[in-house]
């Protein structure tokens, strides 16, 4: 029977000893260990395993002599209760079988081997041998001798067991060994044969990895091996990576699919309450496969439609892909348009449209035909709206101008279409006002303060605001001649320089608003205080330059002074 490759293998730098000999090497491409069972061609008959010679090798990547200078060990499973059950041992010129010791050998951290040997083989060549790894010994050999690359070329190990000893030492354990037991094999190193401390095969080191986990849960047991070689106890690995929402389009023909593996058989996919509810289907060569069910008969709702598949191979071993859950909506979301205003100059560059959806089904796709843009997507608020702006410039002026579509597709595909509304566009240029007469305020006309200016003829009339004023606003004609006047009573605003306010504005019949700029003006409502202060005796000396002074008040201009 040709060499079996384990495949566990083991990185480097990992071993417990810093001792030569016990680091344990491999890698995806180059096994750690290798298992060979020869049944001498005895297959028949009492105990035809009795002649049977069991192989095993290592390869060990720090040694630095022509001779091991620690040990190698194979603990091994005969019972299939991941507990290891016995070892076998080379080192120090013997090859042995040992009994395991007291603790549980499940793990690690618990693992023990008692203090003297079942059976002791001197080694020879018939059942021990240490070479270095070459094209000639090694099956994977890529002329790589030195995997880490520590200066030390890699060496094998190996060693024979007589397969009627070993049923000897397993009869003590109570356990009958036979042509079809199944052996599992944990590989480690250690400095010495009562304590086993240096490198388990598959595992980093307890500073790194956990010891405490079970060897079947840390994935370090090899593969089965009996008489006929190594035992396929691999389940096939399936997925389920296709589980579309099911809807009106492929509920009767809904498609599922996933990953298989190759040459493992077929996989059964199945979905309760479909028609059929389970399926056989072919795994392809590319690792794939696809079935199709009838799911109309499951009510629409989140994950009630229930996907498993699984493969089982020749071996028998089944593989169960992990259960998915879909959901099913074969009802198409409802949306509405309940907003679009007139357009006109003030909202045509942000044209703003809006109405209702349906919560937890998507966005909302809004289209207004030449806008810009003339199609986008908005959110479906938490409580059922949407909104959404648009450029509508470019549209021209008219009745039924505009536009407006929107649907709402759910994530089953389903499509809800708006009934399409339509909006007038007008005049979108606004008038023009302006305020062309504002004088200061004074004693005189604060009562009646008048403004007025200049305004679109045929636009309406002109709304004027002056702050703190009586009325605050009032609405005036735009006359014929394109002008507007106004009075308003100011006498509560205080004097100061610009205290009075002034704006205007005129909206046309389409809600175009003009504005015209704010104008401000002066109140100024006491009069200065003047005094004569000097008037002197006129004589022939001051007549012609007579000299007349008084008091007046700053920064309220010139003193008028007349004499009669």
């Amino acid at each position: 029977m040709p060499l079996l490759k384990a495949t566990k293998f083991d990185g480097g730098a990992d071993t417990q000893a810093n001792k030569a000999g016990t680091e344990i090497v491999g890698d995806s491409s180059h096994a750690s260990v290798f298992v060979n069972y020869d049944d001498n061609g005895t297959t028949t008959g009492i105990d035809p395993e009795l002649d049977d010679i069991l192989s095993l090798r290592i390869r060990i990547g720090d040694e630095s002599k022509s001779t091991h200078s620690s040990y190698a060990f194979f603990g091994f499973d005969a019972d299939a209760d991941d507990k290891l059950d016995g070892f076998f041992v080379t080192g120090s010129g013997d090859t042995e079988i040992y009994d395991a010791g007291s603790d549980l050998n499940t793990s690690p951290n618990t693992t023990d081997i008692s203090n003297s040997a079942h059976t002791t083989y001197v080694q020879n060549a018939s059942n021990y041998d240490f070479a270095l790894v070459s094209a000639t010994n090694d099956p994977d050999w890529d002329g790589n001798n030195d995997l880490f690359s520590d200066g030390n070329p890699d060496v094998f190990i190996s060693i024979s067991i007589q397969v009627s000893d070993l049923d000897a030492f397993l009869a003590t354990q109570g356990i009958n060994y036979t042509q079809s037991s199944q052996l599992r094999f944990v590989a480690l190193s250690a400095t010495q044969t009562n304590t086993l401390n240096s490198d388990f095969n598959g595992i980093g080191n307890s500073g790194t990895d956990d010891w405490s986990q079970l060897f079947s849960d840390a994935d370090i047991f090899s593969d089965p091996v009996d008489s006929t070689g190594v035992v396929d106890s691999t389940a096939p690995v399936v997925a389920i990576t296709s589980a579309p929402f099911a809807q009106p389009a492929n509920e009767t023909a809904y498609p599922v699919g996933g990953s298989c593996t190759i040459g493992d058989g077929s996989v059964t996919a199945s979905i309760g309450s479909a028609s059929p509810g389970s399926q056989s289907v072919t795994c392809t060569a590319s690792g794939t496969w696809i079935a199709s069910f009838d799911v109309s008969a499951i009510a629409d709702g989140t994950n009630v439609i229930v996907i498993d598949a699984s493969q089982t191979d020749a071996a028998g071993n089944t593989g169960n892909a992990t259960t998915v859950a879909a959901s099913k909506d074969s009802s198409a979301p409802i949306v509405a348009i309940t907003n679009a205003p007139t357009a006109n100059d003030t909202n045509e560059s942000s044209y703003p449209v809006g109405g209702s959806c349906t919560i937890g089904d998507g966005d909302v796709t809004v289209n207004i035909t030449g806008a810009t843009p003339g199609s986008q997507s908005v959110s479906c608020n938490p409580d059922g709206t949407w909104i959404a702006s648009f450029d509508v410039s470019a549209i021209a002026d008219g009745t039924d101008a505009i536009n407006v579509s929107a649907s709402q597709t759910d994530a089953a595909s389903n499509t809800g279409s708006a009934t399409p509304v339509t909006a007038d566009k007008f005049d979108s240029t606004a008038p023009v006002v302006a305020i062309t007469s504002a004088p200061t305020a004074n004693d005189s006309n604060k009562a009646t303060y008048p403004v007025g200016g200049t305004c679109t003829i045929g636009d309406g009339d002109v709304t004027v605001n002056i702050t703190g004023a009586t009325p605050g606003s009032r609405s005036v004609t735009c006359t014929a001649s394109g002008t507007w006047t106004a009075s308003f009573d100011v006498s509560a605003i205080d004097d100061g320089g610009n205290a009075i306010v002034i704006d205007a504005s005129q909206t046309d019949v389409a809600g175009n608003t003009g504005n015209a700029s704010t104008a401000t003006a002066s109140k100024d409502s006491s009069a200065p205080i003047v005094v004569i202060t000097s008037a002197p005796t006129a004589n022939d000396t001051n007549e012609s330059s007579y000299p007349v002074g008084g008091s007046c008040t700053i920064g309220d201009g010139d003193v008028t002074v007349s004499i009669t």
